[in-house]
Formats: structure tokens, C-alpha cells, sequence
């Protein structure tokens, strides 16, 4: 069995042309859209970064500042220890 051959062509020139525009922009708009994806994670990651970074530098601040703290009780302590109290039962 043979088909005869259909010298016509399937898509009008009009349909041609719209159909590669399309296909142009399709692929044009492809790896815009994937860069703008990774643009944006990186964005994201960044700003992670810095959050990180804030956490960590209140962490040694608060650990500079018990240990500080701490230090400056001790100083007082010792301070009070030193001083010569009268017995509060004897007057």
C-alpha cells in the first residue's frame, strides 16, 4: 500500500514564524529563569550567612560578658570578706 506524497505544507508561513518565535523565547527564557532561581538561593544563603554570623558574635559577647560578671562577684565577695564587721548580736 502507498500513500500518495502531499506536496502542501502542514503550517501556513504566518504559523511557521509564530511557532519559531515561540521556540526562541522558550529557549531564551529557560536559563534566565534558572539563573534568576540560583540568583535568588544565593541571596538566601547570604543572608543565612549573616544571621549565622550575628548568633555567633551575641554568643561571645554574652559569654564575654558572664564570664565579667562573674569575675567582678568575685572581686566584690572577696572585697567584703576583708571588711571588719562588728558581731550584729553583740552591737
Amino acid at each position: 500500500m502507498t500513500f500518495p506524497c502531499d506536496p502542501a505544507p502542514v503550517l501556513s508561513p504566518r504559523a511557521s514564524r509564530l511557532r519559531d518565535w515561540a521556540l526562541f523565547a522558550a529557549a531564551a527564557s529557560v536559563p534566565a529563569i534558572c539563573v534568576g532561581i540560583l540568583g535568588l538561593r544565593a541571596v538566601s544563603n547570604e543572608a543565612d550567612g549573616a544571621r549565622r554570623e550575628v548568633a555567633l558574635g551575641l554568643a561571645t559577647a554574652s559569654a564575654h560578658l558572664s564570664r565579667a560578671i562573674d569575675q567582678e562577684t568575685d572581686r566584690a565577695e572577696a572585697a567584703l570578706a576583708a571588711l571588719p564587721l562588728a558581731d550584729p548580736l553583740t552591737g
